[in-house]
């Protein structure tokens, strides 16, 4: 049922009929929504009037006016910057100027742009051998971000598992949409308790719509496609995780607590095929051929692992493995197949479980996804800019 907003004075926004009251009645509030019994064509009139009333755009100008206040509609989604890169084992290069763009440049040179939460996860970030604890370099890349960040963004929260690392960053002026913070890890590596693979989540309320952000590691070679499966579930399952109430809490698998999930990493599925075929798809430009032997694809279709999740169209070429500092794939001599090894995966919301019941449910669009030709590793980077729906007005005044 519409109500529409009380108010004791007469506004034009409503008819003059609208306040003309049955004089038989006893109610003879002039209060509007205060409708008596009307004769049928006054009837009819009202609900020609209440019909008109409904639509979003008369409702936003209607409270306007009673209230002077600008109601945004909503046309400014929360844009979402998620960046995923396995470094290899390497020690993190010198400046991330070269991924990220110059700090000190407008926001519009940036690959990130204006985009309103910033999400890195990195995994192989230095040498695991070294420390089966945590990695050094992964503080030092940690502190790089934060240096590259620090003129318009406030870190949210980062976590770390082993060489794994994830971190979240806000713009500085919707830091206060952030209401609560939780992170969690879970190793999945030798002895399916180590943290050389395994997973970091952090998840955030951002306003009354919840977020998690999963970057992980699931294991590695080309006939492990089962224990990558495995991976997966138990990182659903058992990563300590558990939303922001007692129905979220509720639920058996991670991602059904949450409104929105992001999820990836080096998920490591492969290209199923030999090299040579591989090779002469790949420079045929046959893409679409070459999807269809994906793994990750294979496996989704008959609903191995991530239901309910989505991937936006793959329009660049496999993320792995190249031989580093060049654009050639392996060329040792286990001739790795070319394989989309780097991911990013996203849901859409199943039913309702917002915090606020008048809220509707929101979507998630993919506006970009792609791969960046850094050579530092021999894995490509791969980074998407998502945008999710939020309720009319959130950014305010504060809107940039």
């Amino acid at each position: 049922m519409f109500c529409l907003p009380c108010c004791r004075k007469r506004s034009a926004i409503y008819p003059e009929e609208y306040y003309v009251l049955d004089e038989s009645s006893s109610n003879r509030s002039s209060l509007p929504g205060s409708i008596p019994e009307q004769t049928e064509p006054h009837q009819r009139r009202l609900s020609a009037t209440l019909a008109q009333l409904i639509s979003a755009t008369q409702i936003k100008k209607s409270i306007s006016a009673l209230f002077g206040e600008t109601i945004k509609l909503p046309e400014d989604p929360l844009k979402i910057y998620v960046l995923t890169w396995n470094l290899g084992g390497k020690s993190p290069f010198e400046s991330p100027h070269l991924l990220l763009g110059d700090p000190s440049g407008p926001l519009d040179t940036k690959p990130y742009g204006d985009c309103h939460l910033i999400v890195v996860g990195t995994q192989e970030c230095g040498k695991i051998e070294q420390s089966m604890i945590q990695s050094n370099q992964t503080k030092e890349w940690s502190q790089m971000l934060g240096q590259h960040f620090d003129r318009d963004y406030d870190k949210v929260k980062s976590d770390q598992l082993v060489a794994m690392h994830l971190v979240v960053y806000v713009k500085k002026q919707h830091r206060h949409m952030i209401k609560n913070i939780t992170s969690a890890k879970l190793g999945t590596g030798i002895g399916n308790m180590l943290g050389n693979k395994g997973a970091v989540g952090i998840s955030i309320l951002f306003g009354d719509t919840s977020l998690l952000f999963v970057n992980c590691h699931f294991s590695a070679h080309a006939t492990k496609v089962q224990y990558r499966n495995k991976d997966f579930l138990r990182i659903n399952e058992d990563l300590g995780l558990y939303g922001f109430n007692e129905h979220d809490a509720r639920q058996k698998r991670l991602c059904d607590r949450y409104d929105h999930v992001f999820w990836f990493g080096d998920l490591n599925y492969r290209v199923l095929g030999p090299r040579g075929m591989v090779d002469r798809l790949l420079d045929q430009g046959k893409m679409d051929v070459l999807f269809q032997l994906d793994e990750l694809n294979i496996e989704m279709q008959r609903g191995s692992v991530f239901q309910n999740f989505q991937e936006a169209p793959i329009h660049f070429r496999p993320t792995y493995k190249y031989d580093i500092g060049t654009n050639t794939f392996d060329t040792s001599h286990k001739q790795r197949v070319p394989s989309w090894t780097d991911r990013i995966l996203y849901t859409q919301p199943k039913h309702s479980i917002l915090r606020n019941p008048f809220q509707k449910k929101t979507t998630v669009q993919c506006e970009l996804y792609k791969s960046c030709d850094i050579l530092h590793s021999d894995h490509r980077p791969v980074y998407g800019i998502y945008s999710i729906d939020l309720p009319p007005g959130w950014l305010k005044s504060n809107n940039t």
